[in-house]
């Protein structure tokens, strides 16, 4: 082990000398661990190997900075973990339902009183949700506004994905208890102000 780490500490020297050499030596010797991490999230060799080149060009880009780095693996496991962070964040911001739900929302700028009726509407789901518990709340964010999968969201708050789920359908249970009032009334609004 400490051969290792000495092994690496040179190869990291090396790097900041803009050695391509060392730089081939530690893909060589990490390619393989990132994109078997890269995979088991995002459920796809195309765009895990998309995490490898990211992570890889940005230790590139960084060479000059090789020497703070105590511990390669920890560094790497750190970096990739945060590329599919990224890349599951960047997915859910440009799902179709996003993207659906965009063009409703501008359709619905050219009209006041959809607005209006738009805005009422988020006002009462935001005090709907402030009425979770803080976890639901949590997990209810994590899955509607940020677009996370229930396995992200169990990697990221270190809680088993079963957890998550009971978090979201008991989160989604009291919303709609909450909302039922308030559901009728947007229905009235719509059909008396369309």
């Amino acid at each position: 082990m400490q051969s290792n780490t000495c092994d690496e500490q040179w190869l990291l020297r090396l790097l900041q000398q803009d050695s391509e050499d060392a730089f081939a030596r530690i893909f060589e010797r990490y390619h393989r661990k990132v994109f078997h991490t890269a995979i088991s999230f995002l459920k796809s060799a195309d765009h895990a190997e998309e995490i490898v080149q990211e992570v890889f060009l940005k230790i590139w880009l960084k060479r000059n900075d090789a020497s703070r780095i105590q511990n390669l693996d920890a560094y790497l496991s750190s970096m990739t973990r945060n590329c599919i962070l990224d890349r599951l964040k960047k997915a859910a911001y440009e799902s179709d339902g996003l993207r659906s739900f965009t063009a409703i929302q501008s359709y619905s700028t050219s009209n006041t009183d959809h607005r209006l009726r738009n805005r009422q509407c988020e006002t009462w789901l935001a005090a709907a949700i402030r009425q979770l518990p803080e976890r639901q709340q949590q997990v209810y964010h994590l899955a509607r506004t940020e677009g996370w999968s229930h396995d992200l969201i169990a990697l990221q708050l270190g809680i088993s994905r079963l957890t998550v789920k009971k978090h979201m359908a008991e989160a989604l249970q009291s919303i709609r208890r909450t909302l039922q009032g308030y559901i009728s009334a947007c229905f009235l609004l719509a059909f008396f102000f369309p």
